[in-house]
């Protein structure tokens, strides 16, 4: 059942204002203006008349904001009562990197031991299709690696943070140019990448945005030899003296690499976020604590 343009309506009597309903529902401004004199020249009369500073319904958007809101809970009620029918149910969870899919497998087993008639479907792709797919409704819950969840305030939560680093094959012509401890800047990085190939994660990978941030002000920014996701397999590349790349600490630490800390230091977040508007049931809220627990046991 579709009702999102109802939502919209409700959205905009609720804020008074285009501008904060839109943010309120992830849309822009334009769509959500566009929207509103769509149904209004549909309807043949105006639902809002134009303040200086806020939206007032007129009485026949009274009357129509009236039957959003009832439809609203008359869909609210009968998702409930078909939940309460039916022992199945579905959870979709996105997951945007090989640590956050690993962390959903590692706390399935226990799940279906405490909810075996619910459905856990697991999609993955990379950060930004992952959030769009939050945004829009299409996952009920999304475990990702990201640099930020401003994009979900209020629906989001940060359980690692975890130091991203500048890692070089043992026999680099740069090696011992700056001493062990030393925190490399992008412009020292950047001279040790013109000796060398560059490991690269493609574009919407998390380490991606954080690179392309700390290169930023660069006349020249690198570029890249290779470019692949896999952390696993760039270590292995960066093993085998391909060249140099940026890894999360964890995946190089106790390894015969070296590697060096940033400044700024670069660090990425797992981040457990939800969709706007989503009722969370005993078998949500149940799965939410295990990722939870899976990820501060590490």
């Amino acid at each position: 059942m579709d009702t999102r343009y109802l939502e919209y309506i409700a959205e905009i009597d609720k804020q008074r204002n285009i501008t904060n309903a839109a943010k309120t529902l992830y849309v822009s401004q334009s769509s959500l203006s566009q929207y509103l004199s769509k149904l209004e020249k549909e309807l043949g009369a105006p639902l809002f008349t134009r303040g200086q500073s806020e939206l007032i319904p007129t009485p026949l958007g009274e009357m129509y904001i009236s039957y959003a809101k009832k439809a609203l809970e008359l869909k609210k009620s009968a998702y409930k009562s078909i939940r309460q029918a039916s022992q199945i149910q579905l959870i979709t969870i996105g997951s945007s990197s090989a640590k956050t899919l690993q962390k959903l497998y590692s706390v399935l087993p226990e799940f279906r031991r405490h909810f075996p008639h619910t459905e856990v479907e697991i999609l993955d792709s990379n950060l930004s299709n992952i959030e769009k797919s939050v945004m829009d409704g299409s996952f009920d819950l999304a475990l990702v690696t990201t640099c930020a969840v401003r994009n979900f305030p209020g629906l989001s939560e940060a359980l690692e943070n975890e130091e991203v680093v500048f890692v070089l094959p043992s026999a680099h012509p740069c090696r011992g140019l700056y001493p062990p401890g030393e925190k490399l800047t992008a412009s020292q990085a950047a001279r040790i990448l013109e000796k060398g190939d560059f490991i690269l994660q493609k574009p919407g990978n998390c380490i991606r945005y954080l690179v392309d941030d700390f290169f930023k002000e660069l006349p020249n920014i690198p570029s890249a030899g290779f470019s692949l996701n896999q952390a696993d397999m760039i270590r292995s590349l960066i093993s085998g003296g391909i060249g140099a790349a940026f890894l999360p600490i964890k995946h190089v630490i106790h390894r015969d690499l070296d590697y060096y800390s940033l400044s700024p230091q670069l660090y990425r977040m797992t981040a457990l976020i939800r969709r706007k508007n989503l009722e969370l049931t005993d078998a949500h809220v149940f799965l939410m604590d295990l990722i939870r627990k899976e990820t501060n046991t590490e």
